[in-house]
């Protein structure tokens, strides 16, 4: 019984984790911000860098939380799965733990990786081990700021400025409560219209 009661307590203390987030991506270029507040969103931006930023609880290596933003982004979003809230985020094959892209050696993206199978992990734990730089923070909470000023695509590295695609669909994962499961208001499907 005891077992029991623990564990409809975790489960309630993950519910409401999961709820008191509120996950605003917001997007900047140019002076210009773009607030995405809504699981499905449509934005136009230039062709010229910009930024991502994000609210994210720290990443903590030595005990295990591995908290950041997963994003995955793509030309043509037909042959993607259906990702649905209470979906294991581990049965998303371009979520998976081994389809990360592994920075470069200075910690960071240097392109943004335009790809269905992969995903770019973007968190921060500390001055030296992160992707994304810590712009404040709250507690245990950061914003962070990922700047894309580069894509990569096809096996070849290009700025901003030369993308030939007009559209691209950025799917963003934040599982903030650290459960594993896609639960309300984790997941952002942004739809980028580039001028």
């Amino acid at each position: 019984m005891k077992f029991f009661i623990t564990l409809i307590a975790l489960g309630f203390y993950n519910y409401i984790g999961a709820q008191s987030f509120t996950n605003e991506i917001t997007i900047l270029q140019n002076g210009t911000t773009k607030n995405v507040s809504s699981e499905n969103d449509f934005i136009t931006l230039k062709k010229e860098p910009f930024k991502i930023q994000f609210q994210s609880k720290f990443h903590h290596t030595k005990k295990e939380n591995f908290n950041g933003l997963k994003a995955t982004i793509v030309i043509n979003e037909d042959d993607l799965p259906v990702i649905e809230e209470g979906t294991a985020i581990n049965l998303i094959p371009f979520f998976e733990e081994f389809s990360r892209i592994p920075t470069d050696d200075d910690g960071f993206y240097s392109a943004l990786v335009i790809n269905e199978y992969v995903h770019h992990y973007l968190f921060y734990e500390n001055d030296v081990n992160k992707s994304v730089d810590l712009l404040s923070q709250k507690n245990e909470v950061g914003l962070l700021e990922w700047t894309i000023n580069r894509f990569y695509l096809e096996g070849k590295e290009f700025p901003v400025q030369q993308m030939k695609h007009n559209k691209l669909t950025f799917i963003l994962l934040n599982d903030f409560n650290s459960n594993k499961i896609i639960d309300t208001d984790e997941l952002r499907i942004v739809r980028i219209n580039f001028e």
